[in-house]
């Protein structure tokens, strides 16, 4: 039996412990990590879909790892979406961004071949989920041709749905707004009508995103009556977003149509269903229907508190924060780019990850035994979050320094990216790089910071692989980089060895 396609089908019917079950087999015989990384990413969307966030979020932080350090990037890109998803789910957005910037430079580094369809769809459904439709437009352009089946080509279209509809809802030109309109029923029609295998939770999707199409054209009727039918396939398939944007496409044909009072009660169910994100930016559309309704009925207290949802100037800010955050993709895609064209991170001056790859088999030739430690700034989201992104920068080239200077002369200090390091320690045995390791950590633990309160204090946690052979180059980053992740499960601000 295919294990692997075996899963696919579970999760495609729902089934997703026995997808999950499927998976994990698959994967214990995969026989090659490229397989055997895709496989453990298929398991995580399953735990995903079941609502294990915790461990589908520890699934693709050892992909990222095992992913980065053997530059296995269709896995590395898929693994990150799922990270940004997270991030973005618990309000990191700025963490959420970086490693969106890293995915979408990686992607552009693939060859348009049906082999890569899966992470080029998953990232375009992340770019969506994080609110920039026009990016995620075009990479679902650029996936449709490497979908090889008729269901994937079905998701496609509806995810492009989804993307036409908040492009629709986001855009203050009237006239891409009736492309984006134009565009949307299309590709809804297109799936609705087709009579290819497809899933019943893609029909889902293109019936209650095209009832908004139709209602921006005034088709209420038709409108009224994709949207119900949005809602049964929603139901039986637990699909919260469908369900609100179905709910919502309902409530603003029945209020168009006749006046029904039930609008307002399907608007207020909409909004207590929406959860995440990705779902709370559909009921915003529908407030002007609420508000009239409101209104008309009476409830002039309810009205004004709708109302204020609806106030200009957070409108105003949402689409200021939208377009700081596109800045800062396109500031993090460049950046990417300037680290691989080059062997020096522009921010510390530090070697970076590309010098790495071939710094590590040639020190395992000539300098073994070493020692491959990396650091984990302790906490170091704070330092953005709570004062800048241009004071984390500080800290971090303050870090380097920090390191650089501690090290013994010959070894070498790289910035593996955000707030991590890496120290090469060539011709050293554990116990002597443990001296030196612990002469950084309690450097950082000491410091003082400049731009930062005097009671400011950072530390770090330190995973270390110890190398022999040259055969141990592909792997030894993602070994120190599972030892830095049991440092700091075992309390942080410590040394710990693989």
């Amino acid at each position: 039996m295919d294990l692997s396609a075996e899963g696919s089908r579970s999760r495609a019917a729902g089934d997703f412990e026995r997808a999950i079950e499927l998976y994990a087999q698959a994967e214990a015989g995969a026989t090659s990590m490229p397989e055997r990384l895709h496989l453990a990413m298929r398991r995580a969307y399953c735990l995903t879909d079941i609502g294990d966030v915790k461990a589908s979020v520890a699934i693709a932080e050892m992909v990222v790892a095992e992913a980065r350090a053997h530059e296995i990037v269709p896995e590395l890109c898929d693994a990150l979406g799922l990270l940004v998803d997270d991030h973005m789910l618990n309000e990191r957005r700025a963490e959420a961004m970086d490693l969106l910037a890293e995915a979408r430079y990686l992607l552009d580094q693939l060859p348009d071949e049906p082999a890569n369809y899966q992470p080029v769809h998953n990232l375009a459904v992340t770019y969506e989920r994080s609110d920039f439709p026009n990016i995620a437009l075009h990479l679902f352009e650029r996936a449709l041709p490497l979908a090889d089946n008729d269901e994937d080509r079905a998701f496609v279209l509806s995810g492009m749905a989804a993307a036409y509809h908040l492009a629709m809802m986001n855009t203050p030109d009237e006239v891409a707004r009736e492309r984006h309109i134009e565009n949307g029923i299309r590709v809804t029609t297109s799936v609705i009508e087709s009579t290819e295998a497809k899933e019943e939770s893609a029909d889902a999707a293109a019936f209650a995103h095209r009832a908004w199409f139709l209602n921006a054209r005034g088709r209420h009727t038709e409108a009224l009556s994709d949207a119900v039918a949005a809602r049964k396939l929603a139901a039986a398939h637990r699909l919260d977003m469908e369900t609100v944007v179905s709910l919502l496409g309902e409530a603003v044909a029945r209020w168009h149509l006749d006046q029904d009072p039930l609008c307002i009660d399907l608007i207020e169910q909409a909004w207590a269903t929406a959860e995440g994100p990705w779902v709370r930016r559909f009921p915003a559309a529908a407030w002007p229907v609420l508000i009239e309704a409101l209104w008309h009925h009476g409830r002039f207290e309810d009205a004004r508190a709708a109302m204020a949802r609806q106030n200009e100037q957070l409108q105003e800010d949402l689409r200021r924060e939208r377009a700081a955050r596109l800045a800062y993709v396109e500031l993090g895609i460049e950046h990417r780019h300037t680290e691989y064209i080059s062997e020096t991170d522009p921010l510390t001056g530090l070697y970076n990850r590309r010098y790495l790859t071939h710094l590590l088999p040639e020190a395992l030739e000539k300098s073994r035994p070493i020692c491959v430690a990396v650091f984990d700034i302790d906490g170091f989201k704070q330092v953005n979050d709570e004062h800048s992104y241009e004071q984390g920068d500080s800290v971090l080239q303050q870090v380097a320094h920090l390191i650089r200077d501690s090290c013994r002369g010959g070894d070498c200090v790289v910035r593996l990216g955000g707030d991590e390091f890496v120290m090469v320690l060539g011709q050293i045995l554990p116990d002597e790089a443990r001296m030196v390791l612990e002469r950084v950590r309690e450097s950082v633990a000491a410091a003082r910071w400049d731009g930062m309160d005097a009671d400011f204090s950072l530390t770090t946690s330190v995973g270390v692989a110890v190398g022999t052979s040259v055969a141990q180059a592909h792997r030894i980053v993602a070994e120190a980089s599972a030892a830095v992740r049991e440092a700091k499960r075992s309390g942080r601000n410590q040394i710990f060895f693989g």
